[in-house]
């Protein structure tokens, strides 16, 4: 309980510090000036993904919103449109790294250094995040075959995960 409580401020803290960093820092990247509209926009897209995907315990029947079905039908809309701008904050991020310039802000392909360096350095987490739970993914759904045995042909009984 304490590590799922840790994970969720951990996860609700950068995305607010992309929200702050963003909108602190929203005229200073002059080489791609959608940088921090792209930190303002996702962090808060992520905390209305996080708010929209909470459930409820199935044993209770109260019907609140964010936790019942109506809230459901607005979560895959809410992922894609996530999906999509992480997908544009991409382009907007790496496509200028061979040319940002961080120590001369009079020059056309200055970027304050917080904020591009965040913006990197949130991209690249993300995408790794991405590949780690890409890469769990088979491990967690044969975990959930585990407890089921059933006999096989030989007439042993064991696990079959499938």
């Amino acid at each position: 309980m304490f590590g799922t409580v840790l994970l969720v401020l951990t996860f609700a803290g950068v995305e607010l510090a992309a929200i702050g960093v963003g909108a602190a820092h929203v005229h200073q990247c002059a080489v791609e000036e959608k940088i921090p509209v792209f930190l303002v926009v996702s962090g808060a897209l992520c905390l209305l993904g996080g708010l929209t995907g909470v459930r409820r315990p199935r044993d209770r029947r109260e019907d609140t919103c964010c936790c019942s079905y109506t809230c459901d039908r607005y979560n895959i809309p809410v992922v894609l449109l996530i999906a999509g701008w992480f997908i544009a904050g991409n382009v907007w991020v790496y496509s200028v790294y061979p040319s940002v310039i961080t120590v001369d802000p009079t020059t056309t392909s200055f970027c304050q250094p917080t904020l591009y360096y965040f913006a990197f350095c949130y991209v690249t987490i993300k995408w790794i995040i991405a590949a780690l739970a890409a890469m769990a993914l088979p491990f967690v759904m044969t975990s959930f075959s585990l407890p089921f045995t059933l006999q096989s042909p030989g007439g042993r009984y064991g696990y079959v995960p499938f």
